[in-house]
């Protein structure tokens, strides 16, 4: 069972248990981990509340996070070039980078994961780090699970499938939640269907929210995706 459920499921589980989600408001960030130890400890439910203005002003971006993860050796990055380079340059000596555009544009298909997937065997990686939109948070699930298998095994012993490498997810677009889901949707163009593929080992081990990779985002796609 994952760490990290979204919030509808967790309030739907809730009212159908009649149990009650205790909710915190974190004034400060280095109060969000006794929070969730608290909560491990006594395997509650948790929300912690967080507001944008209180990460800012403890400078939470992509620096802070490096130094957090510890990003470098046994790491493997993947991301977008334009996004990537920027916020995160000079950053995580020694992990792998893979960037997906260089595989293809648009929504992830199996042809286009099958290739990530044999790279990414190459580096040896331990923990998959997706810094990216649905495409590239989708393709990590399946990173995180995956082995030498190809997509087309993974689809056939799903969703029996085992957790091989840790995931952490960093959105950079805002309102699907995708990254504390466990489904990526594939376009399986060797069958020709477009199918999602589901274990609970496909959960984020850890999901980060950095706003300053928000700021690429055009404006009329961050109003509308954050309602």
């Amino acid at each position: 069972m994952s760490n990290i459920v979204n919030l509808t499921s967790l309030l739907k589980h809730a009212a159908e248990n009649r149990y009650a989600v205790g909710s915190f408001s974190a004034r400060y960030t280095k109060l969000i981990r006794p929070i969730i130890e608290a909560a491990m400890n006594t395997h509650s439910p948790v929300i912690v509340q967080l507001s944008e203005k209180e990460i800012i002003r403890h400078k939470v971006g992509a620096k802070e996070f490096a130094e957090e993860f510890k990003l470098g050796k046994g790491d493997l990055v993947l991301s977008n070039e334009y996004i990537y380079g920027p916020a995160f340059k000079g950053m995580g000596e020694g992990a792998a980078v893979i960037y997906q555009e260089k595989y293809g544009m648009g929504e992830p298909t199996d042809v286009m994961v099958d290739a990530i997937l044999a790279d990414a065997a190459k580096t040896g990686c331990k923990r998959i780090i997706a810094i990216g939109g649905g495409t590239v948070i989708d393709i990590a699930k399946v990173m995180a699970v995956a082995d030498t298998e190809g997509v087309d095994d993974l689809y056939a012993k799903a969703p029996n499938l085992d957790k091989k490498r840790e995931l952490v997810i960093i959105p950079t677009t805002c309102g699907t939640g995708s990254e504390v889901t466990n489904i990526a949707i594939l376009n399986r163009t060797r069958i020709g269907t477009k199918v999602g593929l589901v274990s609970e080992n496909m959960y984020a081990d850890s999901a980060v929210l950095i706003p300053e990779l928000l700021k690429s985002l055009p404006f009329g796609v961050f109003a509308t995706s954050s309602i």
